[in-house]
Formats: C-alpha cells, sequence, structure tokens
C-alpha cells in the first residue's frame, strides 16, 4: 500500500510538472505564433521583420532554457539581475499576446509612468511572471473585457506594476491552489 501510494503521488508530481512546463512553453509558442500570422501580410514591412526576427529569437531562446532548466532540475538556476527597462518588458510582453487579446476582444488600457525606469531584475522570470499574470486575465475575461496595466514609480525608490482584468476572478474551489506550481 505504501509503495502504491508513493508511486501515485510520483505520478501526480510528474503530472503537475508535465502540465506546468506545456503551459510555460505555449507562451513563447503564442508569440511565435502571433508574428508568423502576421508575416504573410507584413512581408515589405522592415519594421515588423525586425521586431519579428528579434521576438522569436527570444522567444526560441526562452523555450530552449526551459528545456535546460528541465534538463537540470534538481539545481536551482542562479538568478540573473540585469539592469532592465520595465517599461520596456512590459510593453513586449503585451506585443507577444497581440493576436490573442485582438481575437477575444480584449482592450489594453496602460497607464505607465511617463518617466523611463529602470529595474534591477532577472527580466526572464518577470517576463514570464507578467506574462502569465497577462495570459491568465484573458482567460479570466474569455471573449471581451479590459486589461489594465499602470505603474508607479515612488521617491523611496519603490516601483509598482498593478494590473486589473474586468474577468470573473478566481472560482472559490481553485484559491487554496493558486500558490501550487504550474496550477
Amino acid at each position: 500500500l505504501r509503495l502504491d501510494i508513493a508511486q501515485s503521488e510520483k505520478y501526480k508530481t510528474l503530472s503537475t510538472l508535465a502540465t506546468g512546463i506545456g503551459h510555460e512553453i505555449k507562451n513563447p509558442l503564442t508569440a511565435i505564433k502571433t508574428f508568423t500570422e502576421y508575416l504573410p501580410h507584413k512581408l515589405d514591412d522592415k519594421k515588423f521583420l525586425k521586431k519579428f526576427s528579434e521576438i522569436v529569437s527570444k522567444e526560441v531562446g526562452r523555450i530552449d532554457e526551459m528545456v535546460h532548466d528541465l534538463l537540470e532540475y534538481g539545481k536551482p538556476a542562479p538568478i540573473a539581475i540585469k539592469s532592465t527597462d520595465i517599461h520596456k518588458l512590459i510593453n513586449d510582453t503585451l506585443d507577444i499576446l497581440s493576436s490573442k487579446f485582438i481575437a477575444q476582444k480584449i482592450k489594453i488600457k496602460k497607464s505607465l509612468n511617463p518617466k523611463s525606469f529602470t529595474i534591477n531584475i532577472d527580466p526572464n522570470q518577470i517576463k514570464q511572471a507578467i506574462l502569465n499574470i497577462f495570459i491568465n486575465a484573458a482567460d479570466a475575461m474569455g471573449n471581451g473585457g479590459t486589461l489594465t496595466v499602470s505603474t508607479s514609480v515612488f521617491p523611496t525608490s519603490y516601483f509598482s506594476i498593478e494590473i486589473e482584468d474586468t474577468g470573473d476572478g478566481i472560482a472559490r474551489e481553485d484559491l487554496s491552489r493558486i500558490f501550487d506550481p504550474y496550477f
């Protein structure tokens, strides 16, 4: 019975991990898909092609990094702190999901502090977190709504990002699981 329970727990953990990895890899693939859908119509738009090339390259790099991390599972990856323009990171993340927002009739309302603001963060981890919040917000709104993103800079060198959506919110039965990995 103990062996059966232990085996069952291993399968449960593996299932959660597989679901999470699938979700994480799906995010960069969504960005790549978005840009490839527009590509046939924008072949003469050099600005679009440059942006397409940069984003696809970054997203393929993210998938490669996730696969590498999966292979190195159990060995904690060091945090890669870099000076990052947080507003550019937010805008780039919104761009990745632009076709999803259009398809779902989601309006984007931005109230970013007009001052460019550079902070020391791990840009990949923060981008992944923000991307997941945006995707969850889009999923919560189903077919229509508003996603509001605002930033504030405070004199005490404190910076905040606020993300709000007009979706239904988290189901009561899911609240206890929101901090489970990959839920």
